[in-house]
């Protein structure tokens, strides 16, 4: 059995990419420890994974906070950008769990197979991403030896013989 254009494009629209839209004994693949669970076990990992994505966007924001605070442009760019990435696979797991609830409620365990693999994909991605904001906290922002800034005013050339017509700027400063 080939997979649909549909579960193909969940597939890739989850973040599992390719590894998850691929053909696999009749549709997506499930995780290994997920394909023998009951309705009850399900839910459980259901919410651990919520619970496992939830605590990654708040371990990011806590690192946006700080770089914040600390108005560090550096360090706060780094976990903006994790917190994105956590916050959309946390949007990931909370479709993929409402898919879960929706497959088991027709009893289709095998599609809530699917869909919990799907969000436990997305909460291990989301560490990842609290892993990589909290290294953004260590970055060294702080410059490391002598940073020249040169600053041409109008109306003042740099290089008067390149261009004597036409001045490009003003004088030259340096800062350091």
């Amino acid at each position: 059995m080939r997979a649909t254009a549909a579960q193909v494009l969940v597939g890739l629209l989850l973040g599992g990419g390719v590894a998850w839209a691929q053909e696999a004994s009749g549709g997506l693949r499930v995780r290994p420890g997920v394909e023998r669970m009951g309705a009850a076990e399900l839910l459980a990992a259901h919410d651990e994974a919520l619970a496992r994505t939830h605590a990654a966007l708040s371990t990011t924001l806590t690192a946006t906070g700080e770089a914040r605070r600390a108005r560090d442009a550096v360090q706060l760019r780094c976990a903006s950008v994790q917190v994105a990435e956590v916050r959309k696979l946390l949007r990931q797991a909370e479709a993929a769990g409402e898919h879960l609830e929706t497959a088991r409620a027709r009893g289709d365990l095998e599609a809530a197979r699917v869909e919990l693999s799907r969000m436990q994909l997305a909460a291990d991605q989301a560490q990842r991403h609290q892993a990589e904001a909290r290294r953004c906290r260590s970055m060294p922002t702080t410059p490391s030896g002598v940073t020249e800034v040169s600053v041409v005013a109008p109306g003042a050339s740099p290089t008067p013989a390149i261009f004597p017509a036409q001045p490009l700027a003003g004088p030259v400063t340096t800062v350091e």
